[in-house]
């Protein structure tokens, strides 16, 4: 945590495109990630921004669920037309990161978390722990 009493930026980078991705990111994985326990319990300890790579298809589907994401934390959409794919966007999210003194989280499309998940990361990173 900066000694300036300013929250810890973090950046939570998630790469999402394909319908099959991007319909389980909506469906499966982004509830899971606003549960009350998760991105609200840790953007009250952390400067978090949730950074979306997606591509064309992906800005117009994700339009709908944006709201519940902004209504937690800062959110930046980025239209990630990029060849390499995921490796490619989480490279270019860390330089984003970087560039903000920001720490990076990965997060892919595809994974459901559990109770609680964020906020022990958000501790962890208050205890000074990196990971």
């Amino acid at each position: 945590m900066p000694g300036n009493g300013k929250l810890q930026p973090l950046d939570i980078i998630i790469p999402v495109w394909g319908s099959w991705h991007l319909t389980v990111f909506a469906h499966k994985a982004l509830p899971t990630i606003l549960h009350e326990s998760n991105l609200p319990a840790m953007a009250k300890k952390l400067d978090v921004r949730v950074i979306i790579y997606t591509r064309e298809e992906g800005e117009t589907m994700l339009l709908s669920i944006l709201p519940r994401l902004q209504a937690v934390c800062a959110v930046w959409v980025q239209n990630a037309d990029l060849p390499l794919g995921y490796k490619d966007a989480w490279r270019y999210g860390f330089g984003q990161s970087f560039r903000r003194n920001a720490l990076s989280m990965l997060v892919a499309p595809d994974i459901v978390w559990s109770a609680g998940s964020f906020a022990h990361i958000a501790d962890l990173i208050h205890e000074g722990k990196r990971l």
